[in-house]
């Protein structure tokens, strides 16, 4: 039997993008992953340097998948062996490793969250020269995601320029509508005429029936039927608790405090409101709004 495509949900910071992922992989015959973000390098040696040079933790997630998949657990010691089997592999395509994993937990399939596959063309193209994949592209409400990750980003020490705006302001003022444009415009240009592999969805559709929407989801990706039906408020991973000192992340911190989608009324606010988060009151880009409403966003409020 041959191995299942790997699934991909990717999408924005503060998207639920991790929870979304650990619903999904609810299912009997699947698998998640933390982020792996193996798109972000094209050989194993050159993933390595990168994450060894990075000042955040975005080597911890393939380090504990890798850990976890060869020696079933992930202590010290264990991240360690990751580490050098990644390194005897040094001199292979990233992706190559993404076609190991693939087959180790064949039959079950990967669900994996991706934070980054939509910042750079050649992410999006080296996952899409890898065949065997599914793509759930999640998108979020721009009003209530910018409000949401601007408290989020106030918060950190250093803000990156992809999240900032420099047009009025040389030492910009933080806007992630920028970033929100830039993501799900990408994502679509890249993988939206793949119908056959490219799946979208809005996590206020998901939010207002859980269970529902994520079986139809199953079926939508062509996955087979499961019953009974799992609780969505029993998404359970060693992946979605923080790691071993060696490697505590690889997924969002607020997905690992709380894993749990919650069930909720949709109340989208209408595309015309006040970017509340920028001092100077404007509202959202004309870019953003037409690309909402091409997402399905109304620009009157929807209870």
């Amino acid at each position: 039997m041959s191995a299942s495509p790997i699934l991909v949900v990717a999408g924005l910071r503060n998207s639920s993008v991790g929870r979304v992922a650990a619903l999904l992989a609810q299912h009997e015959d699947a698998l998640l992953l933390p982020e792996l973000n193996l798109c972000m390098a094209d050989s194993v040696g050159a993933w390595l340097l990168m994450a060894e040079r990075s000042q955040d933790d975005i080597g911890h997630g393939l380090l504990r998948a890798v850990a976890v998949l060869q020696r079933g657990r992930e202590s010290t010691t264990d991240i360690a062996h990751a580490r050098d089997w990644l390194w005897r592999r040094s001199d292979r395509s990233s992706l190559s490793v993404l076609e190991e994993l693939r087959q180790l937990v064949s039959p079950k399939r990967l669900v994996i969250p991706d934070l980054n596959l939509g910042w750079r063309p050649n992410y999006m193209h080296a996952l899409s020269q890898f065949q065997a994949f599914q793509l759930l592209h999640l998108v979020r409400h721009p009003l209530t995601h910018c409000r949401d990750i601007t408290h989020s980003l106030s918060q950190d020490y250093f803000v990156a320029p992809e999240w900032r705006d420099f047009c009025d302001n040389p030492s910009g003022v933080i806007d992630p509508q920028i970033a929100w444009y830039r993501i799900h415009r990408n994502l679509i240009d890249q993988f939206g005429a793949d119908h056959a592999r490219y799946q979208r969805l809005r996590l206020e559709d998901l939010l207002t029936a859980l269970a529902t929407q994520r079986d139809r989801l199953w079926s939508d990706l062509g996955w087979p039927a499961q019953s009974p039906s799992p609780s969505p408020a029993a998404v359970a991973s060693g992946f979605l608790s923080p790691g071993c000192e060696a490697a505590v992340g690889g997924m969002e911190a607020d997905v690992m405090h709380t894993p749990q989608l919650t069930q909720e009324l949709r109340r989208d606010p209408p595309l015309d409101g006040l970017a509340d988060w920028r001092p100077d009151g404007r509202r959202l880009s004309s870019e953003v709004r037409q690309l909402a409403l091409k997402l399905g966003y109304n620009t009157q409020a929807q209870v």
